[in-house]
């Protein structure tokens, strides 16, 4: 069985796996990720005999580890400086273009307060990854050196992590 062939069969189950390790969605999905990138790596060294499953779930778990180890050292904090407008607000757009974001809300006169409330409603990955791309304007290549991730992950992150800051922010309202 090759790599590919194994991650579509067992993707789903090495998912919920690492969900059960800590129920936090990115963390699992960024472990899975890692792992594959980890064991395509490695590839050269399997014997092709042994299963495969024991060998990607170790990685994986590791993979999973270290990312608790990484951001277990850093602290979120939303009044650094990290892209502000000239009155102080932090800088969001909605990247749909669906509805207005928090920018045109602010510049419209609503509160920073929902601002707050609706980030403060987003996971440490996703609010990490929000910040240092969409608030920051660093590119994927940057972000993934500044988060320790791979640049795949800081582009899937985003996507979900803009979704849930939509969701919180409608939440807010």
């Amino acid at each position: 069985m090759n790599l590919s062939d194994f991650l579509k069969e067992n993707r789903p189950a090495m998912l919920a796996r690492a969900l059960s390790w800590g129920n936090d969605y990115a963390r699992a999905e960024d472990a899975v990720q890692e792992a594959a990138r980890r064991v395509l790596e490695a590839w050269p060294t399997y014997d092709g005999v042994s299963d495969l499953a024991p060998w990607f779930i170790r990685i994986m778990r590791n993979a999973y580890i270290d990312s608790l180890r990484r951001y277990s050292d850093s602290a979120d904090s939303l009044d650094a400086p990290i892209g502000e407008s000239e009155d102080g607000y932090l800088l969001f757009a909605d990247p749909a273009g669906k509805e207005p974001g928090a920018l045109e809300a602010l510049a419209s006169g609503e509160s920073s307060v929902r601002l707050a409330r609706a980030l403060g409603r987003l996971s440490k990955p996703f609010l990490r990854v929000l910040l240092v791309v969409d608030a920051n304007g660093h590119d994927y290549g940057t972000a993934a050196k500044a988060l320790g991730i791979p640049p795949g992950t800081v582009r899937s992150r985003l996507s979900r992590a803009r979704a849930a800051f939509r969701r919180a922010w409608r939440r807010t309202a």
